[in-house]
């Protein structure tokens, strides 16, 4: 996630090891992944950075 461009500057300070599926697709073509293992815990960091990130009483972003 670019948190920049989502003008999030406190993103990095809150999450400490950032993913995106844009990552985990790059990571897919490159053969990084070795094992289904190492793929799944990708998609559990970023469901588990969602949460972190977007914790009760945070600001929701709406869409338009």
């Amino acid at each position: 996630m670019d948190w920049k461009v989502w003008n999030l500057p406190d993103y990095p300070t809150v999450i400490k090891k950032p993913m995106d599926l844009s990552t985990v697709r790059k990571n897919i073509k490159t053969n990084k992944y070795t094992n289904i293992e190492e793929f799944l815990k990708d998609l559990q960091l970023i469901w588990d950075n969602c949460h972190l990130y977007n914790e009760p009483g945070s600001v929701n972003l709406i869409y338009s």
